[in-house]
């Protein structure tokens, strides 16, 4: 394992800028990285499975979602599983996804007990299929005195409450649910049969039904070991009184057709298809990283096509490509919050071109954006070819702790280089330029392996006005061999909370294959320690 200390060379504050690639590539402002956490990402896809989508996600969509491999498709899924259902699709807003989480945060307010409220019998039911048309609240029990068709007389029950609807797609007309709460804790279950709410079933000699009174039934025990005989004249608990859909019978049947996910009127269900749908006419790579500006994301949106995949027109004598890149960032329930237009040109000089050249364009777009999860989507147009494409990335903005030593993700690039900007005062003034190395393949022909990442937050000596960190560097191969990570190039900078870093690791010694790179960070000072880990491909 590679171990180094840092001496931190100063720039002049305001000069260091860091360029993220070449040709159609600009310089960047300084950011910050910031790492999404792959727990938390995994995290997010569960809840959404298991609470969010829990009661209306059918099967098959269910074990197609099980299944997906990447964030992108899984992003995909989520976005077409809400379109799906959408009441009216000529709205900006998904109708039906607003309701369904207003019904989650309706159900949690009002059903919790000892647990979250969209748990809960009552909640499962509001959330599957909302306010119903008429409801009898008892929360304290007490006296009542029943029906007919009920048996008659009175008793004293426990908490209860009485849901109608007058129709329910899929299961009928006319549905009554009772919800009983026999351990007085808040916690209302749906019930199977009508004596469930009576506190005196098993009291003797209290809370009688006309029946019981008048000796027509055995007293209390026909409602204590329930008959299923539906047949009226065959079962002693519908001997002159008794409805159809009060019987054990028909409940079960009832609540088990409750429980049944509510299939949508699918119309085109194609689903492992359309989760995976790739528009790749014209290929592109799309890679998003999110940086941190104070208490703000940046996210540095990445476009890399290759020259052989694009049209060239000769001009005198360069070869010009022209594209066309449409932004658009929308937020969880489907709303544009910001969208961009941009028209690229990329030059190749006539000896450098080749129509199957593997030149990398690269193209960039800074977005700042608050906290929270967003979907990018990049729409690219050939206007000379007259090609499409089409990609979508998720980007999750979180929110910044200060104060608290904090690694970024770790971005690999192709090459790095120092690019003297100008001399003043004997003075040189120095810019980074980072070709970025898209997704995980390195080119193994480099034998080299370039990052850049950061550093901030860290403590700092009150005497020297310096930091005291501590790099480590190590590479693992995916048979767990290890190589200590020793730098060709090593780079750091700081600015007040922010050390920027860039090396070049020797990759002679490793063999093709997947890698993970390493890092980790000591402050000597605070003592914490940090690391993370960048995954890659070597071909």
């Amino acid at each position: 394992m590679f171990s180094k200390s840092l001496f931190l060379r100063l720039i002049p504050r305001g000069f260091l800028q860091v360029s993220l690639g070449i040709c159609l590539l600009g310089l960047v402002d300084r950011t910050y990285i910031y790492a999404v956490n792959h727990d938390e990402q995994i995290n997010y896809y569960q809840k959404w499975l298991l609470e969010d989508v829990l009661y209306i996600i059918t099967p098959e969509e269910a074990d197609l979602f099980v299944s997906l491999v990447t964030d992108q498709e899984r992003e995909l899924f989520i976005e077409q599983f809400w379109r799906r259902r959408d009441t009216n699709i000529q709205t900006s807003v998904n109708e039906y996804k607003e309701e369904h989480y207003r019904r989650i945060a309706y159900s949690n307010e009002n059903f919790t007990s000892g647990f979250p409220g969209w748990k809960s019998d009552r909640g499962m039911i509001y959330i599957k299929y909302g306010e119903p048309d008429r409801q009898e609240r008892h929360p304290t029990g007490g006296h009542y005195l029943r029906s007919f068709e009920e048996g008659g007389g009175s008793t004293s029950t426990y908490p209860y409450e009485l849901w109608k609807y007058r129709y329910l797609d899929g299961i009928g007309q006319d549905i009554e649910l009772e919800f009983v709460d026999p351990s007085l804790t808040g916690e209302y279950r749906l019930s199977t049969n009508v004596d469930e709410k009576d506190a005196l079933l098993l009291t003797p000699n209290a809370g009688l039904t006309d029946a019981e009174m008048s000796g027509l039934v055995e007293q209390k025990l026909d409602r204590i070991i329930r008959k299923n005989n539906p047949m009226p004249g065959h079962n002693p608990l519908v001997f002159g009184y008794g409805r159809t859909k009060n019987q054990a019978f028909e409940k079960l049947s009832l609540i088990t057709n409750l429980e049944k996910v509510p299939y949508p009127d699918f119309k085109d269900l194609r689903l492992k298809v359309a989760t995976r749908i790739d528009f790749s006419r014209l290929p592109f790579q799309l890679q998003s990283e999110v940086f941190r500006r104070v208490d703000e994301g940046r996210i540095i949106l990445i476009l890399h096509f290759k020259a052989r995949d694009l049209q060239f027109k000769k001009i005198n004598r360069v070869y010009r490509a022209e594209i066309n890149v449409q932004t658009v960032v929308t937020n969880l329930i489907g709303e544009t919050l910001k969208n961009y237009e941009d028209s690229l040109v990329a030059n190749i000089p006539e000896n450098d071109y080749s129509p199957d050249k593997e030149t990398p364009l690269v193209f960039q777009k800074d977005i700042l954006l608050e906290p929270g999860r967003y979907k990018l989507e990049a729409f690219v147009q050939d206007r000379i070819g007259n090609t499409f494409g089409f990609k979508q990335s998720l980007a999750v903005v979180p929110r910044f702790e200060n104060q608290k030593l904090s690694l970024s993700s770790i971005l690999l690039a192709r090459r790095i280089e120092t690019v003297p900007v100008f001399v003043k005062d004997g003075n040189e003034f120095t810019a980074f330029q980072i070709w970025p190395t898209v997704g995980e393949n390195v080119p193994y022909q480099n034998r080299k392996l370039g990052f850049y990442f950061e550093v901030y937050d860290f403590e700092v000596d009150q005497s020297t006005g310096k930091p005291m960190l501590d790099l480590n560097y190590e590479i693992l191969d995916s048979h767990g061999n290890s190589w200590p990570g020793e730098p060709e190039y090593h780079f750091t900078d700081r600015f007040n909370q922010r050390i920027a870093i860039m090396s070049i690791l020797k990759a002679s010694h490793l063999q093709a294959g997947i890698h993970n790179l390493h890092i980790g960070v000591h402050d000597r000072i605070s003592g914490e320690y940090l690391s993370h880990a960048r995954r890659f491909v070597l071909k």
